[in-house]
């Protein structure tokens, strides 16, 4: 069935670091536990390809998936759990905590009455490397003086909601960069 073979990619634009950390864990508040005990949700990081475009769309690299939680299936009821990272994940700028979705659910809790943003795109033939997500509103761009446009694209969107999922991490000294 087409929707087995479904998956889409979440991204909280809030939970993307603008310095070097290390992550130790993340909370989450769950709705749905079936979705999650059956290993269909998983965390990822995202990490965004440089580009000189002024698109809305931007594209970034897919890291490796990790269950929601050690143990999944540990997930009984809806309710709040963390996923602690041993040993922890080393996160660099503008590296990004997302997550991928296979099949169509909405497992974890969100609230679409704040300004928050996330982008998601959906593969009907599972996912690649790289995605595309569209991360600008339409509205006026103050780096081109233009006025960007909606575009009308149904693998991709931007909805205002904020997502029941905390971060927990410390900070650490950026690498030296090579002279």
């Amino acid at each position: 069935a087409k929707c087995e073979a479904e998956e889409t990619v979440f991204l909280d634009l809030q939970l993307c670091f603008n310095r070097s950390v290390e992550l130790v864990a993340v909370e989450f508040r769950v709705e749905d536990a079936e979705t999650l005990r059956a290993g269909r949700l998983n965390w990822r990081i995202l990490h965004p390809i440089p580009s000189s475009s002024q698109s809305q769309m931007q594209w970034f690299r897919l890291g490796e998936a990790w269950p929601v939680a050690p143990e999944p299936e540990s997930i009984r009821v809806p309710g709040t759990y963390r996923s602690q990272m041993r040993p922890g994940l080393k996160l660099t700028y503008a590296d990004c905590l997302g997550w991928s979705l296979k099949g169509r659910a909405d497992p974890l809790s969100f609230d679409e009455s704040t300004a928050a943003q996330v982008a998601w795109t959906t593969s009907s033939e599972g996912l690649h490397d790289a995605v595309e997500l569209l991360v600008k509103q339409e509205g006026f761009d103050p780096l081109t003086s233009s006025r960007r446009k909606d575009p009308s694209i149904d693998w991709t969107g931007l909805e205002r909601r904020t997502y029941s999922v905390r971060l927990l991490y410390r900070e650490v000294a950026a690498p030296a960069s090579a002279s």
